[in-house]
């Protein structure tokens, strides 16, 4: 009876592992990347391709024995959350009142029109960024952000991140294939509504569902987490796209 009632309890946990996948961050993304993507099919058919947009969850916390020597040194109650004060609160679109409410800031690099991203500043020491370009510009964002919550007094000196993940990124490409919309919307992995001008195609590939849009041949891969995804899922959109041509 103890090793049948164990089964079901570990391949029960394999499953939510797997559907709760939050890798951490590669910054070397690109170059992990690069010798995926060589071949005669994405330099015949591939015309560009780009990260536009990824998300970033940190968790933030403190070592206990950094607690205590803060106590001894201070004398003070090391705070649980990340507090409500006026100079982020300024920056903010909203204003946190209660552990589940948040600050939601925009950013802008200074002397520039480029932005670090936007950011979900959690009272219960959570953040969530979204924003360009890849996973080390996201993790080097944060991070100015925590030293800016610390500068404002609203985030506390020992805290530190102890859990950085990246869920989901968006990569945005563009085909040379000459695209019939008609033959894609027909193919038995694509679904259209006149709702939306995108097409959807069913993958292969578990958590990319793309968005192809015909009368640029452009298309978007939302749900990317690692490199080899990536390369699988453009690989099997292109096969896709060459047997949806337009006739001559």
């Amino acid at each position: 009876m103890g090793s049948s009632a164990a089964g079901p309890r570990r391949g029960g946990g394999r499953k939510r592992a797997k559907s709760c996948e939050k890798p951490p961050p590669n910054l070397l993304f690109a170059e992990r990347l690069r010798p995926l993507m060589r071949g005669k099919k994405f330099d015949a058919a591939l015309t560009s391709l780009s990260m536009t947009n990824v998300v970033l969850l940190t968790a933030l916390g403190s070592s206990p024995t950094a607690r205590w020597r803060r106590g001894i040194r201070a004398r003070a109650i090391f705070p649980p959350a990340i507090k409500t004060c006026t100079g982020v609160g300024q920056w903010s679109h909203e204003m946190m009142k209660t552990p589940t409410s948040h600050y939601r800031i925009g950013t802008r690099q200074a002397g520039t029109t480029e932005s670090d991203g936007k950011f979900l500043i959690f009272a219960t020491n959570n953040i969530i960024r979204a924003g360009k370009y890849t996973h080390t510009h996201a993790v080097a964002s944060t991070l100015k952000m925590i030293r800016f919550l610390k500068q404002q007094e609203a985030l506390h000196p020992v805290c530190y991140p102890v859990a950085i993940s990246s869920p989901n990124s968006v990569v945005t490409g563009k085909c040379n294939i000459d695209i019939d919309p008609e033959k894609l919307k027909a193919h038995w992995q694509a679904h259209s509504t006149p709702r939306f001008p995108g097409i959807a195609i069913n993958l292969n590939v578990e958590g990319v569902v793309p968005e192809v849009y015909p009368s640029d041949n452009r298309f978007i891969l939302p749900g990317v987490r690692r490199p080899e995804q990536l390369a699988d899922a453009t690989r099997e959109l292109l096969t896709i796209l060459e047997s949806c041509t337009a006739e001559p």
